[in-house]
């Protein structure tokens, strides 16, 4: 139907619709670097040579004016040689009224070989027509890249017993010359020292320091109890603080007066420690259990105590620890009241 109607045109008119319809749908005119100037596309790929297993970069580096609408390249390219790991994108940046945007992909190379990768093929349109010569759409490429990819093991028929020159190599070092005067040199230095510390020891002048009387624990436990109070927890409704510091303080002094880890013991090993000694009686270690269950009550427990019943508590200990002091020996009294005691 078409062949008729075209015979009715003039032959020139004719012509030159073939040629400009030819011209926009030719991806080989568009492709020409002089056509699509204004069209930069670079490849570049990292390293050129690697061996097999090793990864590298190949980028696609893309400016063109913002008027065109430029299709990104394909991410399902076949990459001869290599497998494709990872792949992505740099955001556009603008500047003199071009935008440049990069794509890269992360491959890993897999046959040894020389290979040529080729640019992918971009697809552009011109939003505003005469911008880039008299094509408002088309393709273009960029230029193709080679790379080598080596093998990690001998190729096959090449040659095993050639080696490359080696360097020159020196003689050992004589470390056996050097053995005697650093033997010596470590003697004297040990010699120096000592006598460098003999001097000092001797010519130095020992500080009086006076010895503190330690005190036994049933005032050491007495005066710690005194400085919680002081602390205030119980005017502050912090009770299970009370109860934490209040429980080390009063098994600190079983563990000192009765010679066992009371701190680092249960409540029932406490107990059965209790029962072992014979200058308490039952009362007491009755009292010292009832105290130990109700802080752990409090601590582990979080049992809601009032203020009064926490100070009641440490009364109690203080009570004990009272009865259980030991008994202060009687000062031994010199010259005649020592003979002659009165009644």
């Amino acid at each position: 139907m078409n062949l008729p109607r075209a015979k009715i045109f003039p032959i020139p008119l004719g012509i030159i619709f073939l040629l400009k319809w030819l011209a926009v749908t030719s991806p080989a005119v568009s492709a020409d670097p002089s056509t699509t100037s204004a069209i930069s596309v670079k490849t570049n790929i990292s390293p050129v040579e690697l061996t097999v297993g090793d990864l590298a970069t190949y980028s696609v580096t893309l400016t063109y004016p913002e008027k065109i609408n430029l299709t990104p390249p394909s991410h399902s390219r076949d990459f001869v040689g290599f497998e494709l790991v990872d792949q992505g994108s740099s955001p556009a940046i603008r500047a003199d009224g071009k935008l440049t945007q990069e794509f890269w992909y992360r491959l890993r190379a897999d046959r040894v070989g020389s290979h040529t990768l080729s640019s992918p093929v971009l697809k552009f349109k011109n939003s505003e027509p005469n911008v880039i010569g008299e094509f408002d759409s088309g393709e273009t490429k960029g230029p193709d890249t080679l790379v080598t990819i080596r093998s990690v093991l001998f190729v096959e028929g090449e040659p095993r017993d050639i080696r490359n020159i080696k360097p020159i190599v020196g003689s050992a070092w004589p470390w056996k010359n050097y053995i005697p005067p650093a033997l010596a040199f470590i003697a004297l230095s040990c010699l120096i020292g000592y006598a460098a510390s003999w001097w000092v020891k001797r010519n130095m002048v020992q500080p009086v320091v006076h010895q503190v009387p330690a005190l036994p624990p049933h005032e050491m436990a007495l005066r710690e109890l005194d400085r919680l109070y002081e602390k205030g927890y119980h005017t502050r409704q912090q009770i299970r603080q009370l109860h934490f510091e209040f429980s080390e303080i009063f098994r600190r002094y079983l563990g000192c007066r009765y010679l066992f880890p009371a701190l680092d013991w249960t409540t029932e090993e406490i107990g059965r420690a209790l029962s072992d000694q014979p200058q308490l009686d039952n009362k007491q270690r009755e009292e010292a259990c009832r105290i130990l269950t109700e802080t752990d009550l409090v601590k582990f427990a979080k049992l809601q105590v009032d203020p009064d019943t926490a100070i009641r508590l440490m009364k109690s200990a203080r009570s004990f620890i009272r009865q259980t002091a030991p008994a202060e020996k009687p000062e031994v009294s010199t010259g005649q009241e020592a003979i002659h005691p009165t009644a």
